[in-house]
């Protein structure tokens, strides 16, 4: 089932790391530049998403027992049009980058569904991680929406499309496979009982080493939420 998953063995990652060293060592020799807006959509795109794409798609299915097949090429699939979202995005041509967005939430929608997760049948933390799932393709599709909203109406959303996919799929999984392993961890009968995951008053001991980490990176989220990217 994973045989074509060749780009995400740290070609990407590596990748990312040396343009960052590339970019730094020219500005020590050229002068100060502002190469942030250069790397942004290739860090966010190719190293965020991408990298933490792969690993979801190969751990949540597992972690669900899922049967079903997935799409050849999927990873390839993905990781292409990441590259292209990302030269229209260097290139600041705001159609293009928005129609691929579109496309490719479309496309990860449809595979997510034939997957057959049943969120709405499963415990609590896996209904935590098959929702984050089902956010990457909402992300790519109201991001792609606003940037269309931009361009037409002239209104600026602050990286909303940036915000939905680092702070809304990136944080959100980080999360959800913390508590997933905390739980395995902490939890030694083999169904725990949905209260400590899901009661809003985390009075136990079980629940307060859970909830704690969560309510730091939630912080932490809300700290950069403030900031502008």
């Amino acid at each position: 089932m994973y045989k074509h998953d060749y780009p995400q063995r740290g070609v990407c990652p590596f990748g990312v790391h040396l343009l960052w060293v590339i970019a730094t060592i020219a500005e020590l020799l050229l002068g100060s530049f502002e190469w942030l807006p250069l790397l942004s959509p290739i860090i966010v795109n190719l190293f965020f998403v991408f990298l933490t794409f792969s690993v979801a798609q190969r751990m949540i299915p597992f972690f669900s027992h899922s049967q079903e097949e997935k799409t050849n090429y999927i990873v390839e699939t993905v990781f292409g049009a990441l590259v292209v979202k990302t030269l229209f995005a260097l290139f600041s041509w705001g159609w293009g980058e928005a129609i691929v967005s579109i496309f490719l939430g479309l496309y990860l929608l449809r595979e997510f569904l034939r997957w057959k997760l049943h969120p709405f049948h499963s415990t609590a933390i896996l209904w935590i991680l098959h929702m984050v799932l089902f956010w990457l393709p909402a992300a790519l599709l109201l991001g792609g929406l606003i940037q269309i909203l931009e361009m037409i109406y002239r209104i600026n959303f602050l990286f909303a499309g940036i915000h939905l996919l680092v702070l809304g799929f990136l944080t959100t999984i980080l999360i959800g496979f913390g508590v997933y392993v905390m739980k395995k961890n902490l939890f030694t009968e083999k169904k725990s009982d949905d209260y400590y995951l899901s009661s809003p008053f985390p009075f136990s001991s079980p629940h307060r080493k859970i909830s704690t980490p969560y309510l730091s990176l939630s912080f932490v989220t809300c700290s950069l939420n403030r900031l502008d990217f």
